[in-house]
């Protein structure tokens, strides 16, 4: 029998909130683990790369790119998705004036998507 790959998880204690990077996942794989592990069915179209979901009951966001670690610029997308994600559950308005907030979680997020624990 095999296996089923487990994405990377993150806990982030100040927002209690749990992070599920599938960086690098082929499509197939991670939307039959999306909907067998966490019951939720994958909206993505057939040209997407990514894709970032928060699902408010289970404290958890859940982040994909297709091509991971080949696709930077998809991955800051997604990240900065969950960043915005993130503060929005916690009543945090990111401000032009001082935007900090986002860039610096969008920063954490993009490093532990990037690390190999």
């Amino acid at each position: 029998m095999a296996t089923l790959k487990r994405p990377k998880k993150f806990y982030l204690e100040i927002y209690d909130i749990t992070y599920l990077f599938f960086i690098g996942w082929d499509k197939e794989s991670y939307s039959k683990y999306v909907e067998n592990k966490l019951d939720y069915e994958c909206k993505m179209g057939p040209s997407d790369e990514g894709e970032t979901f928060f699902i408010e009951e289970q404290k958890t966001i859940v982040i994909w790119v297709k091509n991971g670690k080949n696709n930077l610029p998809v991955l800051c997308h997604e990240v900065v998705h969950a960043a915005c994600f993130t503060l929005h559950w916690c009543g945090v308005k990111p401000d032009y004036k001082n935007d900090e907030n986002l860039a610096y979680l969008a920063q954490i997020l993009f490093s532990k998507s990037m690390s190999r624990s």
